[in-house]
This record gives C-alpha cells, sequence and structure tokens, in this order.
C-alpha cells in the first residue's frame, strides 16, 4: 500500500523542538526585574525633577518680592498719582501680601521687606499675577489688574 502522507516522528527528531522551561522561566523574570527597576528609578528622576523646580520657582518667588519691595520705595519718593505695573508668579504653597509698611512673603516660613511707606492690597496665594502700584497721599496701594 500507499506510505502515510505523514511521517511518524519521535522526540528525538527534534532536539531543538524541546523546552527547557527553567531558562524560559528565567529570561521572563529578568525581563519583569529588569520593568520594575526602571519603574522605579523613573519614579526617583521624576520626583527629584519637580522637587527641583519647586525649589527653583520658590528662590524666583523670594527674588521677585524682594524687586516688588524696591518698586514700592521707588513709588514711595513719587508724587500720588503715579503708577508703575508689576508681574509676579506666586508659587504653589506660597503666599504674597501687604501689611502696615513691609510686603510679607510666605516660604517656608515667613519672610518680610519692609518698604519705608503703608502699603495696601490683597493677600495673593498661587497664581500669576499682574499688578499695578499706585502711589496714593497715603502710601501705596496694590491693585490686581
Amino acid at each position: 500500500m500507499f506510505p502515510p502522507l505523514i511521517p511518524s516522528l519521535s522526540e528525538g527528531d527534534f532536539p531543538a523542538a524541546k523546552l527547557n522551561w527553567g531558562v524560559v522561566l528565567s529570561t521572563a523574570m529578568r525581563l519583569f526585574a529588569g520593568i520594575v527597576l526602571a519603574s522605579i528609578l523613573l519614579g526617583i528622576f521624576a520626583s527629584a525633577h519637580l522637587g527641583f523646580l519647586t525649589g527653583k520657582e520658590r528662590v524666583e518667588f523670594k527674588r521677585d518680592a524682594e524687586l516688588l519691595a524696591s518698586t514700592i520705595q521707588f513709588l514711595a519718593v513719587q508724587g500720588a498719582g503715579a503708577q508703575e505695573p508689576f508681574d509676579i508668579d506666586v508659587p504653589r504653597g506660597c503666599e504674597l501680601r501687604f501689611e502696615n509698611q513691609s510686603v510679607v512673603v510666605v516660604v517656608d516660613g515667613s519672610h518680610r521687606y519692609e518698604v519705608g511707606i503703608n502699603v495696601t492690597g490683597c493677600e495673593l496665594d498661587a497664581g500669576s499675577y499682574h499688578l499695578v502700584l499706585i502711589r496714593t497721599e497715603t502710601g501705596v496701594e496694590a491693585h490686581v489688574g
């Protein structure tokens, strides 16, 4: 009769077809461990980067507040009606307010910049602000524009 169309095969005919499950599982575990390690390192990097940006924003905010105090001192020697625009960004978790003759900045504690003239205005928390500083007969008013 006719020979079978599909010859019978035994395990020994194809040694490469045997799977070594120890190697397969070992490779999968290494791949999984690599993914976990990469995720951890990425999280650490992102956290450090955000911390750096937040610190940088706070330093710039303190510098801008000091410049704001200098601008108010400049207006103190001007006549009533003088105006000066001023832009400032208040970072999250920080605050800017005006008390008597001071510009008060809350960043990791309170910092007070004396200006030598009565200054009034609203309390500013996180956000970007365009201030208009106006010299009046009694001092300087800070208006949010």
